[in-house]
């Protein structure tokens, strides 16, 4: 994702993120996530990115790529969305139903 999905913003607009699993044996899981939720996470996150040390300890420099994970604890990032944070949201799509 971009900067720009910072600041796109709609009650009608979600996202469908799919996760394919591990091999061709798993079955595919979607999320559907509103925009807002997307928009406030990749913010939050790639704020408090930069905040923290790069691999050599450098201040980071910041960019226009943006990152959507369902595991933020993993990249050291704690703010409220490890593992199992888009539970709720999983094959939500009466989400979408809902809006229109």
């Amino acid at each position: 994702m971009s900067s720009k999905h910072e600041r796109i913003i709609s009650p009608n607009l979600f996202y469908a993120f799919v996760d394919f699993g591990k091999n061709v044996d798993s079955m595919p899981v979607s999320y559907v996530v509103p925009s807002a939720v997307v928009a406030d996470v990749i913010k939050h996150s790639h704020t408090l990115w930069l905040s923290t040390p790069g691999k050599a300890g450098q201040q980071r420099k910041d960019g226009d790529f943006r990152r959507f994970l369902p595991n933020y604890d993993k990249m050291g990032l704690s703010f409220g969305h490890g593992a199992g944070w888009l539970n709720p949201v999983q094959e939500a799509f009466s989400l979408v139903e809902n809006a229109s």
